[in-house]
């Protein structure tokens, strides 16, 4: 059962790290938000326009609904 866990815990760890890295040179905070995402695909509201930019240069404008003014 100690393996299971572990394999669970190395998993979760590798998936953070994977979306940490899309967000780590925009603004390393947000990748709890990013990571949600891509667990739960829930849209991500932002007025962050760090963020926003950020991620559209990377092409991830469509899951964002944008709250810009």
């Amino acid at each position: 059962m100690a393996l299971s866990k572990e394999t669970n815990r190395n998993v979760a760890h590798r998936l953070a790290k994977e979306k940490y890295t899309i967000v780590e040179d925009i603004d390393e905070d947000d990748y709890p938000f990013i990571a949600m995402y891509f667990q739960y695909k829930h849209r991500i509201w932002s007025r962050d326009k760090q963020l926003i930019l950020g991620l559209t240069e990377k092409g991830f404008w469509a899951f964002l609904f944008l709250q810009m003014r």
